[in-house]
């Protein structure tokens, strides 16, 4: 909340995002919109990391950036997204169904630093998500020999696995770089008989940069002009998107069904992200929050927690070799208990232990 505090004699600034969910449940008195709360984010933190896991065990195990280097940024997506469900989604849980006092955040100071730095480093995925795009395009020029020569060289060096393993690291280095002022900035004070884990700083100035730049500029300019662009480019040469469902599918049609997904992923991070971007904003410049404004607020944020689940059920679903990777593991794991159970059945018949106990007397 927009509030100032005496700390070591200097008043500073408090950024206290996690506080915002306990005055909601005092401004508001719908246990409705509470056990919802508690349902949405409980469901989108098991789901989830069940999703997002089951889709890099599948990734790593067919080892699927050789056939396509844009599994890479996919793995740095899942990656993130398990993070947001703890950091995220476990906490909002947590503040439906125990005192609002009790935070995980807010146990240590390390705690609170390491928080507070993961809660900002991994909500910078649509970087991850605008370097898939990217790739997509670069790829779909590189594949029908299009473009300025420029672009064609760039698409050399950045189609490629080493390209996309030095454009993940770039971007994660830049992330840790921007978010870095949190380890020294964050720390648990006792405010109003509670333990809070904060910000302190001095204005707000480098909270706007660091989010803008990590946040709003990839989700709310550069994804959709990158989805725009390769929708236009696919309707242009009458391609079309497509969907390996059936049959084996040649190469051509596996890179058109990992265009199409990723655009898909492109407009599911667009539409989940950018109302909460806009809820984010309004809020710090809002010193006067109405009790009507609470239920609208959390609603947003809630659905925000859905892109986490939405996001690698599109490939586990639509991607033909995630789907016949989870299919395989999941038809060897029912084979493993269904032969464990046989075999825990398994009576040897009467006359067979006779005649074994025979046959071992003669050999005697």
């Amino acid at each position: 909340m927009n509030a100032t505090l005496n700390t070591s004699g200097i008043d500073q600034w408090i950024y206290d995002y996690n506080d915002f969910a306990s005055d909601w449940e005092a401004a508001t008195a719908d246990r409705k919109l509470v056990a919802a709360s508690a349902v949405v984010s409980l469901s989108s933190l098991v789901f989830g990391t069940v999703f997002n896991i089951a889709a890099i065990v599948v990734l790593v195990r067919r080892r699927l950036w050789r056939q396509h280097e844009g599994y890479l940024y996919l793995l740095a997506i899942f990656i993130g997204n398990i993070v947001i469900a703890i950091t995220d989604c476990l906490q909002h849980f947590l503040l439906q169904i125990v005192p609002s006092s009790l935070r995980l955040e807010a146990v240590s100071d390390f705690t609170c630093k390491m928080w507070r730095f993961l809660f900002g480093v991994v909500f910078s995925t649509g970087w991850y998500t605008s370097a898939l795009l990217l790739n997509v395009c670069l790829r779909d020029h590189l594949v029908r020999h299009t473009g300025c020569p420029c672009w064609q060289r760039l698409a050399v060096k950045y189609c490629t696995v080493v390209g996309s393993l030095v454009v993940n690291g770039f971007l994660t280095v830049c992330f840790v770089v921007t978010d870095c002022w949190n380890l020294w900035k964050s720390e648990v004070i006792s405010y109003d008989g509670q333990q809070i884990c904060l910000t302190s700083i001095s204005n707000y100035h480098w909270l706007y940069v660091s989010a803008g730049f990590q946040w709003v500029v990839p989700v709310c300019f550069v994804i959709p002009a990158l989805c725009v662009v390769v929708a236009w480019t696919h309707h242009r040469h009458g391609t079309g998107f497509t969907f390996v469902f059936f049959g084996e599918g040649d190469q051509n049609d596996v890179a058109k069904e990992f265009a199409s997904l990723s655009t898909i992923v492109g407009v599911v991070v667009f539409v989940f992200q950018v109302p909460m971007i806009v809820t984010e904003f309004w809020w710090h410049h809002e010193t006067d929050l109405r009790p009507h404004h609470y239920p609208i607020v959390k609603s947003i944020m809630l659905v925000f927690a859905i892109h986490i689940v939405v996001v690698p059920l599109c490939f586990l679903v639509g991607a033909k070799q995630m789907r016949e990777e989870l299919k395989m593991l999941f038809e060897r794991g029912c084979c493993n208990r269904n032969r464990q159970a046989n075999d825990k059945n398994f009576i040897l018949p009467l006359d067979s232990v006779e005649n074994t106990t025979s046959e071992n007397t003669a050999s005697d």
